[in-house]
């Protein structure tokens, strides 16, 4: 195995296993009901899930240039929240009441979205 390959293949396994526990956080919500931090780490598992496939993606031998330009735009998008979904998670799991800086945290990600598609990123 060359280790391209051996990258590819640690990305399809954290794409499975995010996407295994994705359907794990999703059958506790609906087992137990919705709570806001089993929802959150859903929410956070499935952004990995989009990162892992975007990269594997991106890292295609047979895809071509502007092909691969698209999947790592793509996967910058769940990037940039990373942070504030495991933030976001661990202020629901504490129970933290002070939730400014995520607001604050959330309106910078949602301003760097539009140049993250554009020719002026990558």
């Amino acid at each position: 195995m060359t280790l391209l390959q051996h990258y590819q293949l640690s990305l399809f396994l954290t794409f499975l296993t995010s996407l295994m526990i994705v359907v794990i956080g999703l059958a506790v919500i609906l087992r137990k009901g919705y709570r806001k931090d089993a929802f959150l780490f859903s929410i956070y598992a499935f952004g990995v899930v989009i990162w892992s496939w975007c990269q594997l993606q991106a890292g295609n031998p047979s895809g071509n240039g502007p092909s691969s330009l698209f999947w790592v735009r793509t996967m910058f998008h769940a990037v940039i929240t990373f942070p504030l979904l495991l933030a976001q998670f661990f202020v629901a799991l504490l129970g933290i009441k002070h939730k400014k800086i995520l607001t604050v945290g959330w309106i910078m990600a949602l301003g760097f979205l539009p140049l993250l598609s554009s020719n002026h990123f990558l």
